[in-house]
């Protein structure tokens, strides 16, 4: 996981004015809305053996991130049917039949109460994190280095990352899109 602090000096220069406690809290608010809307952030979850009606948490509160999505889920290296799970929640998975080594695709993204990042974005994406805390940096009101017109040059940047970010996702996995379109069977009398 990577500090916040990573990307201050690609902010400081292009602002000034704001202290690091605020550019640190705009790093942590750009890089959860990256994550969400590029599900570029993915961790692989070994569930195991599960139990008719057990609920599994795709990870745990004192994990730094949370999950945004579940991209995959197999069952002995097959697709498992929606039909054999449900989700209760964004991070919480019921079975409703016993399955022997489950595991799942997740897309995460930073707790807004953690002090990290995922390291992806600061390796591969650090510019675009680093634009949408200028979006929001320059969107305080009442600031001197308020600025509607930079904030909206920055907001498109930041758009732009993360949709670079969701085209890469999706080439490099795409098994994991998190659209499955499974086989519906009817029958007619």
């Amino acid at each position: 996981m990577a500090q916040p602090d990573v990307f201050l000096p690609f902010i400081r220069s292009r602002i000034n004015g704001p202290l690091d406690m605020m550019m640190r809290n705009a790093v942590i608010n750009a890089s959860v809305q990256f994550c969400r809307e590029s599900l570029y952030c993915r961790e692989y979850v070994e569930i195991g053996n599960v139990e008719k009606g057990q609920t599994v948490e795709l990870t745990t509160p004192d994990q730094p991130v949370k999950c945004v999505r579940l991209l995959n889920i197999t069952f002995a290296d097959e697709p498992l049917p929606y039909h054999d799970y449900y989700l209760m929640n964004s991070n919480t998975l019921c079975f409703r039949r016993k399955l022997l080594a489950v595991n799942a695709v997740i897309a995460v993204e930073p707790r807004i109460s953690a002090a990290v990042v995922p390291d992806a974005l600061a390796d591969d994406y650090a510019e675009a994190v680093a634009f949408g805390a200028l979006q929001e940096l320059y969107m305080m009101p009442g600031k001197p280095w308020t600025d509607p017109q930079r904030s909206e040059y920055y907001r498109l940047r930041f758009t732009d990352g993360f949709r670079d970010a969701y085209r890469k996702a999706l080439e490099s996995h795409p098994s994991h899109t998190g659209f499955n379109n499974p086989v519906r069977r009817h029958s007619f009398c």
